[in-house]
Order: structure tokens, then sequence, then C-alpha cells
């Protein structure tokens, strides 16, 4: 037997499956409330987005300079998938390893490039 609870909001009896844990308004209830809220707060809810978007960029900037300090394998699999087209299956650990290489050598130079631009400025 299925239980049941009564909506707060509209009065009607509805399956728990209807609710949110430890909530007493049904999910239409709630959906309808917070549309009707996002209708009067409409800066609240711009602010709100920006706020979380913001956040999020933030996080995910720092995963991928992370990423593309340490040349991690998913960034030295993506590189090489971007450039060759080859599929993500087919890379293989020795293909990452030699690419890992290449690239460590490739930043090396550009330090070195840049270490004597600065010196003849």
């Amino acid at each position: 037997m299925s239980e049941t609870k009564q909506c707060s909001n509209c009065g009607e009896t509805k399956l728990l499956d209807l609710f949110r844990s430890r909530r007493n308004k049904c999910r239409a209830c709630e959906s309808k409330n917070s549309r009707a809220w996002a209708k009067r707060n409409p800066k609240k809810v711009r602010q709100i987005k920006n706020s979380a978007r913001g956040k999020y960029l933030e996080k995910a900037r720092e995963r991928t300079l992370l990423s593309t300090a340490v040349l991690s394998d998913r960034y030295v699999k993506q590189t090489i998938h971007l450039a060759s087209g080859l599929p993500y299956e087919k890379i293989t650990d020795e293909l990452v390893n030699v690419k890992r290489k290449h690239l460590q050598i490739l930043r090396e130079i550009k330090g070195k490039q840049n270490d004597k631009r600065s010196k003849n400025t």
C-alpha cells in the first residue's frame, strides 16, 4: 500500500513520491511558488544565476590551469585528439607519454625564448 501525504499548500492528498523529502508542499506547488517568486524578483534571480555561474567558471578555470600545468593524461589525450582527430580510445598510454615529453620540451624552449626576450629589453 502506498503512503500518502496532504499538501500544506493546495490541500490535496498525494503519494509521497510527489513530495520532496521532509517538505510539506507537493512538488507541483513548490514549482508553482518558485516560478511566481522568480517573476516577482527578476533582479535577485539574475544575481543568483550570475553568482553561481561565476563560481562554476572560476572552478573550471582552476581545474584547467592545474590540468595543463601538470600535463595530466586527460589534458594530453585531449591535445592529441584535437590535433590529430584520433579517437580517445585509440590513444595509447605510450602515445600519451611521448606527447607529454614533447609538450614539456616545447614549454622549456618557450621559457628560454621568453628569458632571452626579457634580457634584451
